[in-house]
C-alpha cells in the first residue's frame, strides 16, 4: 500500500453527499468493481456501503475545509 500523500485522493459520494469517512487513492477508487448485486455501483472497500460517485480531494493544506 502507498501512503496517502503519495498520490491524489478521494472520497465516495451518495446522494446527499459524502458516503462515508473513508478516503482512499483515487486511482483505487476510480478501479472498484462494480457488480450486479449492488445494482452496478461501487461499494466503499472499507464500510462496503454502495456509492453513487467519486470525488476528488483538494490538498489539506490548500483546503482543509473540503476534508
Amino acid at each position: 500500500f502507498d501512503e496517502l500523500h503519495s498520490r491524489p485522493v478521494g472520497v465516495l459520494l451518495s446522494g446527499e453527499g459524502r458516503l462515508c469517512r473513508h478516503v482512499a487513492h483515487l486511482d483505487c477508487l476510480k478501479s472498484l468493481p462494480s457488480g450486479r448485486d449492488n445494482g452496478g455501483k461501487p461499494l466503499c472497500p472499507m464500510c462496503r456501503r454502495q456509492s453513487g460517485a467519486v470525488c476528488e480531494l483538494p490538498s489539506v493544506f490548500a483546503n482543509p475545509r473540503r476534508w
